[in-house]
């Protein structure tokens, strides 16, 4: 009987040695690797395309609360950086491709912080700890990443953020998105395009408390027919990526998931990291649109006049509204967002 249990015993032992072993990852310079990252329950998907023989990844955050990286991804819309960069396309908890732990009471802004911060340590892992790691956040994805950077000592990990179409101060982004209605408003009656629908959109957000979801869902829809009515005079461009508008509050339901979006939204309402803003170091780009209605660019000035580092920079793309660097802007955006990462890298 000795000497059977000893065949058995010694095939098992190798077996769990083998299941033990470190994944050996090769650099390339057209790299196309897929793996999840597994946190607090959830599964999320990770793809990192194209040049990670540079040792500089892009991690791409995507808005919603709720979005997917994955139509940016199949659209190639960060091919001029896969060529130089490996970018890092990212299914947050409870959005896209993710699986898992979608408890409402696990939705909050600092598990979005955490499993950001387990991603990056895992393409650490993955990718050496020389990694240089750039985050590149659009509309939530720019909460995400400002998040991120002003938690506990993370900027350090991070060689620079770029924060497009993003909110830090919630409070101040429904201010400002009623203002810039009513601005509009105002002067396209004195123009006298379409009188009747602007006064519409006038009458429709007066008075009404700013802190409500409610106010929010009016605030998204007017900020739609807004950008609907400038698109008839040729001042900006919309892009259909899934079925809708980009900027409209169905085509979000339509991406999002209506867990997410509804566990994360009361929360953001009055969430403001303007206070944490003065003690980023690292370096940082904000790009914002014109005519974005849906988030304001005057929060972009209060955003850049709020930090202290030496490394900033703004930029208002003339004639892009939210759809900044997908259908309008694109190659300023791109432009922009290779410039400060070659120069930070």
């Amino acid at each position: 009987m000795k000497h059977s249990s000893k065949i058995f015993i010694l095939p098992f032992i190798m077996l769990l040695s083998g299941s033990c072993q470190k994944e050996e990852i090769t650099l390339s310079d057209n790299a196309k690797d897929h793996f999840f990252l597994k946190s607090d329950g959830a599964e999320m998907p990770v793809w990192v395309e194209g040049n990670t023989e540079s040792k500089t990844l892009v991690i791409f955050l995507h808005g919603g609360p709720g979005g997917s990286s994955i139509g940016y991804n199949e659209l190639g819309i960060f091919d001029y950086l896969e060529q130089y960069y490996g970018v890092v396309y990212w299914d947050q908890r409870c959005a896209g491709a993710s699986q898992g732990n979608c408890n409402p009471d696990n939705l909050t802004v600092e598990s979005y912080v955490n499993d950001l911060d387990k991603l990056i340590i895992l393409l650490q892992l993955r990718y050496g700890s020389d990694v240089g790691i750039f985050l590149l956040g659009d509309s939530w994805g720019g909460t995400l990443a400002t998040a991120y950077i002003t938690t506990e000592n993370f900027q350090k990990k991070i060689k620079g953020v770029i924060v497009t179409v993003g909110v830090h101060n919630f409070p101040l982004f429904m201010q400002e998105k009623q203002s810039m209605l009513n601005h509009f408003a105002d002067q396209q009656i004195a123009l006298g395009n379409r009188t009747n629908d602007w006064s519409n959109i006038k009458s429709s957000i007066s008075g009404i408390d700013l802190s409500t979801i409610e106010a929010l869902n009016v605030l998204q829809e007017k900020a739609y027919l807004a950008q609907t009515y400038l698109e008839e005079i040729d001042s900006i461009q919309s892009i259909n990526l899934s079925g809708g508008k980009p900027n409209s509050l169905g085509f979000s339901y339509i991406l999002n998931n209506n867990i997410t979006s509804e566990a994360m939204w009361p929360q953001l309402l009055d969430y403001n990291l303007s206070s944490k803003l003065p003690n980023i170091v690292i370096p940082v780009a904000l790009l914002f649109g014109q005519y974005d209605f849906v988030v304001p660019p005057n929060l972009a000035q209060d955003f850049y006049d709020k930090l202290n580092t030496p490394n900033k920079e703004l930029y208002i793309i003339e004639n892009a509204d939210h759809n900044l660097g997908v259908a309008n802007g694109i190659q300023t955006y791109k432009d922009k967002t290779s410039n400060f990462i070659a120069t930070y890298k």
